[in-house]
């Protein structure tokens, strides 16, 4: 299940999102590279893959520290399943909500970060795009790390909503300044 919607979000709550994590007191925080969430054993993996990149990103934990935006990621998810098509479910958790900043890179246009899963239980992703950007999110077939399946274009307001099991990786903005995605991961009972 890999589902794309544009528009769903008030155009009010879309351009206050992009306001809040873009003005210069929404803390972001250096993560040593793109393999932030995944182990070592798989970033070892791609290390000499051609068409890999291991590319810094900066990240904001909405969860950790008590962060006063930790409403963002639950906004986010209650506005997406107050959507009739959404609203299908008795009950949603997020397990992890992170924001993700990647700066502008001078990359191969046909490179990507590493594939990866967010984390090993059974979850959905819901990838909120905060800006328009450059730097596509990658979906590969189910089951693979290497076959693609679909990419996704950043798009202010867009949401990404996909089953946690499928590989997935970012791609850093080449034109743009800036690519910021919200990651939101769901336990779904």
């Amino acid at each position: 299940m890999i589902k794309i919607y544009d528009n769903l979000l008030p155009k009010k709550l879309v351009d206050e999102l992009e306001l809040i994590t873009t003005k210069s007191n929404f803390p972001w925080f250096k993560a040593t590279n793109s393999f932030y969430s995944v182990s070592e054993k798989v970033s070892k993996k791609y290390q000499n893959t051609p068409n890999i990149v291991n590319t810094p990103q900066l990240v904001h934990q909405f969860f950790i520290d008590r962060s006063i935006w930790q409403d963002i990621p639950v906004v986010l998810v209650e506005n997406f399943f107050a959507c009739d098509e959404n609203n299908i479910l008795e009950s949603v958790d997020i397990i992890r909500a992170k924001a993700n900043l990647m700066l502008k890179t001078q990359f191969d246009p046909n490179c990507y970060n590493p594939p990866h899963i967010d984390m090993s239980t059974p979850h959905n992703v819901l990838l909120y795009y905060v800006n328009d950007s450059d730097g596509d999110t990658i979906i590969f077939e189910k089951g693979t790390d290497n076959k693609i399946q679909q990419k996704i274009s950043p798009k202010k307001g867009r949401l990404l909503y996909f089953s946690g099991d499928y590989y997935h990786s970012s791609s850093p903005p080449i034109l743009h300044d800036c690519r910021i995605v919200v990651n939101i991961d769901l336990a779904i009972q």
